[in-house]
């Protein structure tokens, strides 16, 4: 052990000092899920949230707790598929099988069988086959700002607007008056199609511009 780890001490050719950053990092998705959880069992005993005829908040909380732990599993998924590119070497293959393939076109030409079977159907095969591989490298990674990459800020902006529904239905005024709209930045306005104008916001984060660490107003 002590020769492949030495005596424990530093080396004589390194730095006499070394800083070392002491301040936690973590990925916001895993901090959010916290928060969340957080927030459910803080909330839980509040006075001001136990006045609802519908129910107790003690049988949500697993509930929130239930999905909070699937995001984290479906953002590792998502994560998983970016981090993930399709293997050189099967992107390579496939091409030079295809390069080979119409290659060999030449030689199964058949004069007698006249043109539209020399020329058209092999021309409309070699379109198809070039095109399933294009679109198979198109949605090797389906998360991004490209045009047929999938809209994010749209199926967001769709979720808020239902749990605003859901609040309006259920006639929770006080929740409802602790969420307002915000205006949506112009540049990740610009880069949504159908256009989003506007995101939901707690209203003691917008008054307090994110100095605040309580949630109802």
């Amino acid at each position: 052990f002590r020769s492949l780890f030495g005596a424990g001490e530093a080396p004589s050719d390194g730095p006499a000092r070394m800083e070392i950053n002491t301040a936690p990092c973590v990925r916001l998705v895993t901090y959010l899920v916290y928060k969340l959880n957080e927030v459910s069992f803080r909330n839980m005993n509040d006075a001001r949230l136990q006045d609802k005829k519908w129910g107790m908040a003690e049988r949500f909380v697993p509930l929130v707790q239930s999905l909070t732990v699937k995001l984290s599993r479906m953002y590792g998924d998502i994560n998983q598929i970016i981090s993930t590119p399709l293997p050189f070497p099967y992107s390579n293959l496939c091409k030079a099988l295809l390069f080979l393939y119409f290659l060999s076109f030449p030689f199964f030409i058949e004069q007698e069988l006249g043109v539209w079977a020399n020329v058209s159907e092999f021309s409309f095969l070699s379109m198809a086959l070039l095109g399933v591989d294009c679109i198979a490298t198109e949605l090797e990674n389906p998360f991004g700002d490209d045009v047929n990459d999938l809209n994010m800020c749209d199926k967001i902006a769709a979720l808020e607007q239902e749990i605003m529904t859901f609040l309006k239905l259920s006639g929770d005024e006080s929740c409802q008056n602790n969420l307002v709209w915000q205006d949506l930045p112009p540049g990740i306005a610009d880069d949504c199609v159908p256009p989003v104008t506007s995101y939901l916001a707690l209203r003691s984060q917008v008054s307090s511009r994110g100095k605040s660490h309580d949630i109802i107003y």
